[in-house]
């Protein structure tokens, strides 16, 4: 029984989905709540071997708390068929789709945001097996921010040429403290809005992102 619980999902089916018809299948999730201030699929620029964000398939939004939690290993996640092209801003190791895919289904790993009053900055915890504990271990390490563009702390691993605005939110990792300059982090550029608007420019991205046939992945559940 031990055996199946922590092996069965690296069996879990998974669905190929065309890119350029993210306006068929992106955003049609579950979770509709306008009041949730990252509604949308969102490309990860600066981040590798994740593609995008689809909000809609998070798990909860609760409006009191202000905190969403969203599953890594369910239909939130948007991998790539491969490894990804594109500029990493967030260095991690070099893995594919497939087995980051894997890892978080074996890990059940959720992310969790905790915004603020304003809607404009959330504290980042990981979740692991239902747990925060490694979330706020790592704390010790370096804080993970949600912050929207238009208020975000700009740093050191910013690409080039790109302005911040407050249609995007960047993921800044507060290595050396909240009273110093992020070291590392990447952008979420909206791609699907909650009304159903396609940003080309965004997607013209997340197509080259994904190199050659456009196509990512996602669990089928």
């Amino acid at each position: 029984m031990a055996a199946a619980f922590f092996f069965t999902p690296l069996l879990r089916q998974r669905d190929k989905l065309d890119l350029g018809a993210i306006a068929s299948w992106g955003l049609q999730g579950p979770m509709q709540d306008q009041s949730c201030p990252i509604l949308g699929v969102w490309l990860f620029k600066g981040l590798v071997p994740g593609i995008a964000m689809d909000t809609s398939h998070c798990t909860t939004w609760d409006a009191h708390t202000r905190t969403l939690d969203c599953s890594f290993h369910s239909k939130s996640a948007i991998f790539g068929t491969d490894h990804n092209i594109d500029e990493e801003t967030s260095p991690g190791p070099p893995v594919s789709s497939d087995k980051a895919m894997r890892l978080f289904s074996l890990l059940r790993y959720d992310v969790r945001m905790q915004f603020n009053e304003r809607l404009t900055e959330a504290r980042v915890t990981s979740v692991m097996f239902g747990s925060d504990l490694v979330g706020k271990l790592q704390e010790y390490a370096f804080i993970e921010r949600l912050e929207r563009g238009d208020v975000a702390t700009r740093g050191p691993w910013m690409p080039k040429g790109l302005k911040l605005t407050k249609d995007m939110w960047v993921r800044n990792n507060y290595a050396q403290g909240l009273d110093q300059p992020p070291g590392t982090g990447y952008l979420l550029l909206p791609v699907l809005t909650p009304r159903g608007g396609v940003n080309e420019g965004n997607l013209a991205k997340a197509k080259a992102k994904a190199g050659p046939g456009q196509q990512a992945l996602r669990f089928r559940y």
